[in-house]
């Protein structure tokens, strides 16, 4: 009888772990206007509201909720959005993820994003 009741109670312990994994698979990523932004590197520029500093030469990777810049001298930055629904491209919120530093606020812009582009005619979804 016990034997019995162990198995029963591990497909009843399984079943919210597998829905937690699927979900968190089923997250959508970076997208503005429905189109997905994730895994293609971007021309922006980059303005840190903290310190002031402008960088007009940046390259941008988005992926889910996060967005790596990536500077000219070969450096980079990694970032969590604000937002993986991104309505205006021209103000790109994101923060430093390190201990310590997640009061550091970046803005980002692509911008040389047209509407018209093929970057932006690319098939909806991540």
């Amino acid at each position: 009888m016990c034997e019995t009741n162990r198995t029963m109670f591990r497909p009843k312990l399984m079943t919210p772990i597998i829905g937690l994994l699927l979900l968190s698979y089923s997250v959508q990523g970076a997208t503005h206007k429905g189109r997905c932004l994730d895994h293609t590197e971007y021309a922006a520029s980059a303005h840190c509201a903290t310190s002031d500093q402008t960088f007009e030469e940046v390259s941008v990777k988005f992926d889910r909720d996060s967005v790596t810049v990536y500077f000219d001298d070969g450096g980079h930055l990694s970032l969590k959005l604000d937002s993986e629904e991104i309505t205006d491209l021209h103000d790109i919120r994101a923060h430093v993820t390190d201990k310590g530093y997640e009061a550091v606020t970046w803005v980002l812009d692509l911008s040389h994003w047209e509407e018209g582009s093929p970057a932006s005619q690319e098939e909806p979804g991540c």
